[in-house]
């Protein structure tokens, strides 16, 4: 008798509040956070990097901007009139400005830009009644402990030396039959060991190793984003940037070849 009116209480719940509901009135928290219309708040998306050092590609920085609408909304979500502003923070009363103008379909250049290691820059975006700003600073040159570098045909290791600008690292082996990627989170404090299997080593062509560091803007803001542990249900945007959503940050990299 009991377990029937368990049944029918459970049966009553769903034909009233439905399944998610009554999930969430056992469970005693919310089962999924609620994405109401009013609560969110439209506004702009930018993604920007700059990059000191060698890469496989010819790009030292990349910029593009979007924006954030509400469902109802029926404009295109791709920027191409904003106006950026780079600020090159030479020192407390100096700053060399940087304009970046569009080239694409929500992107942006300068061709005169040139980071380099260790320089702080400022962004400020505008378009519409929005306004970003954020801050970064380009990590030092990643720099190797001498004698650390071990190669052989199947295993690569090597310690990068402690650096208090560098949040993050990716480290990429190239040969012309693969490759292999790492993404490690170091200790600013300690040395950064790095252990890489290979599986295809060219001895007899190139083998290149790129070392990227990354600011704690990037760091932030991928770790972040990435991590979240309800499946289906509404995820927050992470921002590093202030006045709307997005990154703005900064790597430094060095080109080894073995």
């Amino acid at each position: 008798m009991k377990l029937k009116k368990v049944f029918l209480i459970i049966a009553v719940l769903l034909a009233n509040m439905g399944c998610e509901e009554v999930i969430e009135f056992y469970a005693g928290i919310p089962f999924q956070p609620k994405a109401i219309n009013s609560e969110y708040t439209p506004g702009l998306n930018i993604f920007g990097i700059l990059k000191a050092g060698p890469s496989y590609d010819t790009l030292n920085h990349f910029f593009e901007v979007q924006q954030l609408l509400h469902l109802s909304d029926t404009a295109g979500i791709i920027i191409n009139e904003a106006e950026i502003i780079l600020e090159q923070i030479s020192n407390i009363d100096s700053l060399s400005i940087y304009p970046l103008v569009n080239y694409n379909e929500g992107n942006y250049t300068n061709s005169e830009l040139n980071p380099d290691f260790g320089e702080q820059w400022n962004y400020v975006c505008t378009y519409d009644i929005f306004t970003i700003t954020s801050h970064t600073r380009i990590p030092n040159k990643p720099a190797l402990l001498p004698g650390s570098m071990v190669a052989t045909d199947n295993n690569i290791t090597f310690t990068i030396q402690p650096d208090t600008t560098a949040f993050l690292y990716e480290v990429f082996y190239f040969n012309k039959s693969d490759y292999v990627f790492k993404r490690i989170l170091p200790d600013n404090n300690e040395p950064t060991n790095v252990d890489l299997s290979i599986r295809f080593r060219d001895i007899e062509g190139s083998n290149q190793l790129f070392i990227f560091a990354y600011d704690k803007n990037y760091e932030k803001y991928i770790s972040t984003s990435n991590i979240f542990y309800k499946p289906n249900a509404y995820r927050p945007r992470y921002t590093t940037v202030e006045g709307g959503y997005g990154c703005f940050c900064s790597t430094a990299s060095i080109k080894l070849e073995l």
